[in-house]
């Protein structure tokens, strides 16, 4: 059983390994968030003066190599499977166990044996957790975030395998903080000041983005106005245009009409209107011309009985 197996219970999929071994290969800046978690790893390590710290899950290395100039006497240790040249334990046990943003990329059915493991090999741990969906997308189209639970039930599943854990809250709110010793009143009021700084500063980074936001809204806004008053410009001189166009031919049509209405005049009514005054004074002369004969009367003789008359 190789190294990986013994320490991931031998359930750890290589092909899911291979999924963030890709991820960090193609991106330098990933891995690197545990450098957020600095403060509080400086205060965890001057409470408890370890000897030997590890980093499990230490991704690129940012923290312990911070960490490493500030306390040149502490010997760290990096672990991470998805890393080559750190997928292997370095050891077995150490004081203190540094894991920042690590077990929400674990299945949720494996953690229980990761948590186990990690308090095999110290019984001082220093949990940061992400409650939410990573922004991450691995090359398989699956969120970083596979485990996606509550501050309450990594407490639970800590308790399991810890005497007394510590939950804290985090600088920001989907993040959490469980530490695995009993911390002094003192301790927490730095860590408290430590935090109440962090979510300053996110406000703070907050506001600026909106206001960055809301600089680059009204930019746009303004140039869509300018290009809106453009586009109202070009209309303008287009319908210009085209009114312009709409009265010469108007104007052409009427002067067409003119010509058509003097030539119907002249072609087709003034003809009509000759034959009609040349016909009606031909009829006035036939009626002129014409004799009225009187027609018989019913009651007069006819020649024959006049004729007897006369002799």
């Amino acid at each position: 059983m190789s190294q990986l197996e013994k320490i991931y219970g031998g359930k750890m999929s290589e092909d899911y390994l291979e999924q963030y071994r890709i991820l960090h290969s193609e991106k330098s800046d990933y891995g690197t968030s545990s450098l957020d978690y600095l403060d509080e790893a400086c205060l965890v390590i001057d409470y408890l003066s370890p000897k030997t710290v590890l980093d499990f899950g230490c991704g690129k290395g940012s923290l312990l190599k911070e960490l490493s100039v500030r306390y040149p006497k502490i010997e760290f240790y990096a672990y991470d499977p998805a890393i080559p040249g750190r997928d292997v334990l370095p050891i077995e046990k150490v004081d203190l166990i540094i894991n920042t943003d690590v077990l929400e990329h674990i299945p949720e059915h494996q953690l229980p044996e990761i948590v186990e493991k990690i308090a095999s090999i110290s019984d001082n741990c220093f949990f940061s957790l992400h409650h939410a969906l990573a922004y991450q997308i691995l090359p398989n189209g699956k969120n970083a975030h596979c485990t996606v639970k509550p501050k309450e039930w990594y407490y639970n599943l800590f308790c399991q395998y810890f005497k007394t854990p510590y939950p804290l809250k985090a600088g920001r709110h989907e993040h959490s903080v469980c530490i695995t010793f009993t911390p002094t009143v003192d301790f927490i009021n730095q860590y408290h000041l430590i935090v109440a700084k962090k979510r300053a500063h996110f406000l703070q980074f907050q506001q600026n983005e909106i206001q960055h936001r809301d600089a680059e809204i009204q930019r746009q806004q303004t140039e869509i106005q300018h290009r809106d008053a453009k586009i109202q410009r070009l209309l303008e001189r287009r319908n210009r245009r085209l009114l312009y166009r709409a009265k010469a031919v108007l104007t052409k049509i009427k002067k067409q009409f003119k010509r058509s209405e003097r030539d119907f005049r002249l072609n087709v009514l003034k003809p009509i209107k000759l034959w009609f005054k040349n016909r009606l004074s031909t009829s006035d002369k036939s009626d002129s011309a014409t004799e009225i004969i009187p027609l018989p009367d019913q009651e007069s003789d006819s020649p024959a009985q006049s004729q007897k008359k006369s002799a």
